[in-house]
């Protein structure tokens, strides 16, 4: 077991684990479509998972973990619908639209961007190859909010996407 510098004190919120029915397609799909890198990746006679989070998240990494269990392989298990999803903040419009129009011709749109009312902003929402849904926005304020509430952690820089 690897000790870090930086050792847990307090519970954390570290994780959200999504079943999938093709691992590498999944992770490539990740790399491709949003900020994500893979962390870390495991197989074992029950399956194989990879950990993907923001690249040189230092200060509260969080990571998605996806799974394949080999007796569920090739079977799709969306758990993120119909609305259910996973957020990602961009920095702005532009980063929306852009995700879009790649999903658009990738034909994983699932929500052409829009404005909608506050607390929401500018997003619009793709689904990865299981299904689950991926909401993108700009002006939604979540980690300036909570950044906000509770201020910045002494001793290292923010996570920036």
């Amino acid at each position: 077991m690897t000790h870090s510098p930086r050792a847990l004190t307090r519970p954390r919120w570290t994780h959200v684990a999504l079943p999938s029915y093709d691992v590498a397609r999944s992770l490539a799909w990740y790399e491709e479509f949003t900020p994500l890198v893979k962390v870390a990746e495991f197989a074992d006679d029950t399956g194989e998972t990879v950990w993907l989070s923001n690249d040189g998240q230092v200060v509260d990494p969080f990571v998605l973990v996806l799974v394949t269990f080999h007796a569920d392989r090739g079977k799709r298990q969306p758990q993120l619908a119909p609305f259910a999803h996973i957020g990602i903040e961009v920095p702005g419009r532009e980063d929306v639209d852009r995700v879009a129009a790649k999903a658009r011709d990738a034909g994983c749109l699932r929500m052409e961007p829009a404005d909608i009312p506050f607390p929401v902003g500018y997003v619009c929402m793709i689904t990865d190859p299981d299904g689950n849904n991926l909401e993108f926005s700009h002006g939604q304020q979540v980690f300036a909010r909570v950044r906000g509430l509770w201020g910045e952690e002494a001793g290292g820089e923010p996570c920036s996407a």
